[in-house]
């Protein structure tokens, strides 16, 4: 026809049997379908789809799931392995990849004109490579498995049925006089652009997915290990054996003549700190006869610990809360010293936050508070905590810690050993059950 220049206009092609295209797109989406339930069997999931149950159903009497064992052989796996703990890439992935990409050719191409038939090859050469991958599956099932996965069977059906509607499609007619040709290169390129994406992208989400998957069981086994008894003792055996003297008058959490001695190193204002004297709560009471923990100052507080490493940084209250321990046992000795302990931990939240010169009188009058709620004497308290003595112990804890050369709370040692993994109950029950006394030395009073 002519437009109103008289210039001749340009038909638009039309699709030859048109219901071929959408039967491609039906057969790409019942391949990818069946792939992908293909691909959760693998996984070792269950099939939730109750039509494909029926189909996979057990043989009762020979006591086994075809499509089970068909999906979890070593030949359903790229690469074909036996162990299940190997990073295996199941075959159903490449068909997911695979009915994706043939899927989005249908859905924006769908048949090409006669002139544009070298896009169709391009096309077809995928599908027949898709339909020879179908035929070695087929025959590994009949020859090498000798077992039929009716969930395989379904997805190389649909598969056949998509060369079928591929090959029907090619494009026999002349274009309409005038037409465009179809596709466009551009349209062509960007949907084989598209294809191949959305084909990586399956095979991209399947690895991470797999990986993953690898990952938590190797975890879990690596879990196994650190919790097996034998590890767990010649771990804590690997440790040396260090010299960590008690002073004459310590004030142990319980009973004072116990076999097995804890030291800890902590801050009151440490969270972690705070979890360890939960632990350590629980195996008095667990253990009341067999363990005592004596404890040792490590305030991350630039206040009293020479460290450069907390200058500007470090907890403002750590110091001071440790004076009012110390305090605390000065002014009433040990077991207000421990109840003064106990109610610093369960106080932690509410322990200044500012540096000392920044602190409202409330905050200021914080720890002589707690000294007065313990039956302590206002003045006594202040007066101890002001005194040069309170400070005795924890330079000796600080300079004991350098010894060590510890740098961070909460640190533990069990017997002379330093015990990394506190946190588990278990640990402490294998060594406590297992782990000879180590005697320590008894240094004099600071």
């Amino acid at each position: 026809m002519q437009d109103q220049g008289g210039s001749i206009a340009r038909g638009t092609f039309v699709q030859p049997a048109p219901v071929i295209r959408w039967l491609g797109v039906i057969f790409a989406v019942a391949g990818w379908y069946f792939s992908y339930q293909s691909f959760r069997v693998s996984a070792g999931a269950e099939l939730a789809d109750p039509l494909l149950q029926l189909v996979c159903r057990r043989d009762e009497t020979a006591g086994m799931d075809p499509c089970r064992e068909v999906l979890t052989s070593p030949q359903a796996y790229l690469p074909a392995a036996g162990d299940p703990g190997t990073l295996r890439i199941p075959v159903s992935t490449l068909g997911m990849a695979y009915f994706s990409a043939v899927g989005l050719w249908y859905l924006f191409v769908g048949p090409a004109s006669r002139d544009r038939r070298h896009w169709h090859l391009l096309l077809l050469a995928v599908v027949v490579t898709g339909l020879v991958f179908s035929a070695r599956y087929i025959y590994l099932m009949a020859h090498e498995l000798a077992s039929w996965c009716a969930l395989c069977l379904l997805a190389h059906a649909a598969n056949g049925a998509l060369g079928v509607s591929t090959f029907l499609s090619w494009p026999r007619r002349a274009a309409t006089t005038g037409a465009t040709g179809h596709p466009s290169t551009r349209l062509a390129l960007a949907t084989a652009l598209a294809a191949s994406l959305c084909a990586l992208f399956h095979l991209a989400v399947v690895f991470v997915f797999v990986a993953g998957m690898v990952l938590r069981q190797r975890t879990a086994e690596y879990a196994k290990v650190l919790d097996a008894p034998a590890f767990i003792r010649w771990h804590f055996e690997q440790q040396p054996v260090v010299e960590i003297p008690l002073w004459p008058q310590e004030a142990f959490a319980g009973s004072p003549d116990a076999p097995h001695t804890v030291v800890t190193f902590t801050d009151f204002g440490c969270r972690h700190c705070r979890e360890l004297h939960e632990v350590l709560q629980q195996l008095v009471g667990k253990y009341p006869h067999a363990i005592r923990v004596a404890f040792r100052y490590y305030p991350q507080d630039p206040e009293c610990n020479p460290d450069p490493s907390y200058r500007g940084v470090g907890g403002p209250a750590g110091c001071r809360a440790a004076r009012a321990a110390e305090a605390a046992r000065l002014a009433g000795g040990m077991e207000a010293h421990l109840r003064m302990r106990e109610l610093l931990w369960e106080r932690q939240n509410q322990l200044p936050r500012s540096a000392y010169g920044r602190q409202l009188p409330a905050q200021d009058r914080f720890f002589e508070d707690c000294a007065v709620s313990i039956g302590l004497d206002h003045e006594a308290f202040r007066a101890a905590f002001e005194s040069p003595a309170s400070l005795a112990r924890i330079e000796a804890s600080l300079e004991l810690a350098r010894q060590l050369d510890i740098r961070s709370v909460p640190t533990v040692y069990l017997d002379g050993r330093r015990l990394i993994d506190w946190r588990k109950l278990q640990t402490w029950d294998v060594l406590l059950s297992a782990q000879t006394p180590q005697t320590e030395r008894v240094g004099a009073q600071p």
